[in-house]
């Protein structure tokens, strides 16, 4: 199975997820950015080393700014179209880490995809921001990440696999708990914190809002990379209308702890 790989590169963190990718093992034939040299200094820091370092990959670079796809959904088609051409004949399946572009009806008839989503299914849809600042208001006792096909409607599509965490638990050695012992009790200030920490959106300031997007973030490549291997040795389908797959034993392993749960290892039936 050929794939592609897609991605906005806002952040080393979207770099991070595809060199992972790319240095699996996997094979990956395209690499694609929705944005183009001249965009954004950080992105263009970025393409300019996946050139450098992956020069046996195709790397598209489609511009979603400059071809006046961003806010303009009449412009989907056409944008999408401009990319699978080049894409045609080379890959079997695109995956999205980071990709901030949501696909359109051609797109996802002619290319499946799968989408990385830092949420459990049935989560919260958006951004990482948007969905951390959920996570804190509802006081949410597990999070995770997902890997879900992917729609023409912004995270609606099916979830194939995914890991939990535990939101008040040990994750990477780090006790989350007292973070959350330090938020303030009142509502209404709560709420204030909430919303002022999406409003910095991947720059957070309080500790609460950056250890749960950095131990979510600490597994992604890991799903994704066991999703991609799976669908690869054919052990799991995108076409079946099954249960997504909960890959939590092989992602995190003994790297979290639940409370309550001794020696690090936790029983997936009792939790």
């Amino acid at each position: 199975m050929n794939i592609s790989v897609s991605s906005s590169f806002i952040d080393t963190d979207a770099e991070g997820l595809v060199r992972a990718i790319l240095d699996a093992g996997v094979n990956v034939a395209a690499v694609i950015s929705t944005r183009e040299p001249g965009d954004n200094p950080t992105t263009d820091a970025i393409l300019a080393r996946i050139k450098s370092d992956y020069p046996d990959v195709l790397l598209i670079e489609h511009s979603a700014k400059s071809h006046g796809r961003l806010g303009n959904p009449s412009a989907k088609e056409r944008f999408d179209s401009a990319i699978l051409r080049q894409l045609r004949g080379l890959v079997d399946m695109n995956v999205m880490v980071g990709d901030m572009i949501v696909k359109g009806p051609t797109w996802c008839q002619e290319l499946p995809s799968l989408n990385l989503h830092p949420d459990l299914p049935g989560g919260v849809e958006g951004m990482y921001w948007n969905v951390v600042g959920e996570w804190v208001r509802t006081k949410r006792s597990e999070i995770g990440g997902m890997m879900h096909l992917v729609t023409p409607t912004l995270d609606a599509g099916a979830p194939i696999t995914y890991f939990r965490l535990p939101a008040r638990g040990i994750v990477n050695g780090l006790d989350l708990g007292p973070l959350w012992e330090a938020l303030p009790p009142e509502r209404d200030i709560l709420e204030g914190l909430v919303d002022d920490q999406v409003k910095l959106k991947n720059e957070p300031t309080h500790p609460l809002f950056q250890e749960l997007r950095r131990a979510e973030v600490a597994f992604e490549q890991h799903l994704v990379i066991h999703t991609i291997a799976a669908l690869a040795a054919g052990e799991l389908q995108t076409h079946d209308n099954l249960p997504p797959l909960d890959l939590t034993h092989v992602v995190v392993g003994d790297a979290a702890i639940w409370p309550g749960i001794e020696h690090g290892r936790h029983n997936h039936e009792t939790l």
